[in-house]
C-alpha cells in the first residue's frame, strides 16, 4: 500500500514538472524600452505556448498568452512585425489565423535574431510555422483555399515563389 502511494505521488510530481507553466503576465512591466528586451524570453514562451495548443478561445492560458504577446509585439523596438498582402489575404479568409501568424512571426524573430530584420525571411519562416500548425488536425484550424495552395507549394519546395 505504501509503495502504491509513493508511486502515485511520483506520477503526480512528474506530471507537474513536465507540464508547461506560464509566467504571471500581469506582473511583467512593459512601459520603458528596456522592459521589452527583458521580456523577450517571455514573449518567446508565449508564442511557443500559443503554437503548442489547439485553437480555443476558451483556453484562459492561451488568451493570456495572446494578450501579452500582442502587447509585447506592439511595443518592442527590436523587431518590426508587418502583415503583407499574403498575410492579409490569409487573415481575411480565416480571422483565427491572425493570432497564430503573429505568434509565428514573434517566435521566428526572437529565435533567429540574426535574420529578424530580413522581412522576406521572417515572412517565409513564419508562414512555414503557420502551415505546420494548421496542417495538424488537432489544432482545429480550417484549411482555406489559400492555405491548401501554400501547403502544396511548401511540399513541392516552392513556397518562396508564392510570396
Amino acid at each position: 500500500m505504501k509503495n502504491l502511494f509513493l508511486l502515485s505521488l511520483l506520477v503526480v510530481c512528474l506530471n507537474k514538472s513536465f507540464s508547461q507553466s506560464l509566467p504571471d503576465y500581469e506582473s511583467i512591466t512593459l512601459e520603458e524600452m528596456a522592459d521589452y528586451k527583458v521580456a523577450e524570453p517571455t514573449a518567446t514562451q508565449a508564442a511557443n505556448y500559443i503554437l503548442s495548443v489547439p485553437y480555443d478561445k476558451k483556453n484562459d492560458d492561451r488568451v493570456a498568452s495572446v494578450k501579452f504577446l500582442f502587447k509585447w509585439m506592439s511595443g518592442t523596438p527590436d523587431y518590426n512585425f508587418n502583415l503583407d498582402k499574403l498575410a492579409s489575404k490569409l487573415i481575411h479568409e480565416n480571422s483565427e489565423l491572425l493570432v497564430i501568424f503573429m505568434a509565428c512571426m514573434a517566435k521566428y524573430c526572437t529565435e533567429n535574431q540574426s535574420s529578424a530584420k530580413d522581412v522576406k525571411a521572417v515572412e517565409l519562416n513564419a508562414l512555414k510555422l503557420l502551415l505546420t500548425y494548421c496542417e495538424n488536425e488537432k489544432n482545429k484550424i480550417k484549411m482555406t483555399k489559400t492555405l491548401m495552395q501554400l501547403s502544396d507549394a511548401a511540399k513541392k519546395g516552392e513556397l518562396e515563389k508564392e510570396l
